[in-house]
């Protein structure tokens, strides 16, 4: 696929409030090219309606090195994977990641998991 990751992803974000189908649309052409951001943002689009193609997608671009994904990826799975949270809150916290440092606080405040 040919064309500016960058430009498919700004289009997308202009796009999500007004035309959700157009975005997704783009939001998927920059992530199938490989744009860690479009595939966090589509993953955010599509967690209520669409779960495991969300996971995917927070899952592609977090072991690509999006800590926005990490956390994302971290708050999806927390109640059905606590040990599986942990690890993703923990990759992005150590990254500097605000959000992730205080979902793993409070993750590690509901007590012991396993």
């Amino acid at each position: 696929m040919a064309g500016h990751t960058g430009a498919m992803y700004n289009l997308a974000v202009l796009l999500k409030d007004s035309d959700r189908e157009a975005a997704r649309d783009w939001y998927e052409r920059a992530a199938n090219a490989g744009h860690t951001g479009a595939m966090n943002n589509l993953a955010v689009l599509l967690k209520d309606s669409d779960r495991e193609a969300a996971r995917r997608w927070f899952e592609r671009a977090a072991n690509a090195g999006d800590t926005d994904a990490m956390n994302n990826l971290g708050l999806l799975i927390a109640g059905d994977d606590p040990v599986g949270a942990y690890t993703w809150f923990q990759r992005a916290a150590t990254a500097d990641h605000a959000e992730a440092m205080n979902n793993l606080r409070a993750l590690l405040a509901r007590g012991p998991f396993r």
